[in-house]
């Protein structure tokens, strides 16, 4: 059986040296992709009315450590890409504050 070739723009440089598999996310606040670990996840709580950070299940994003970052994504007007909702700037400045962030 053949090997399906995955085009070189999609694999990260590092993942197709190494052999193993890295997972992509997008930055929320500079639209930016890098390996998972490197960033923290922000999710819809359980009623879906406030944002918080944790690692379960649910409609996620993904968030740089970087001040740039979480600027951008406190002052964003649009929707928040991966959660499908638009929250205000004070609740999103207030995750950011009860996180370990700084704006």
């Amino acid at each position: 059986m053949r090997r399906r070739r995955v085009p070189r723009s999609r694999a990260p440089r590092a993942a197709a040296e190494a052999g193993a598999h890295v997972p992509i996310r997008t930055c929320a606040g500079c639209g930016q992709r890098a390996p998972r670990a490197e960033m923290h996840r922000v999710a819809l709580s359980e009623d879906r009315r406030s944002l918080e950070w944790r690692r379960t299940g649910g409609r996620g994003t993904y968030l740089h450590e970087s001040a740039d970052c979480v600027r951008r994504f406190v002052d964003a007007k649009k929707a928040i890409p991966g959660l499908r909702v638009r929250m205000e700037r004070a609740e999103r400045l207030r995750l950011v504050e009860s996180g370990h962030f700084t704006v």
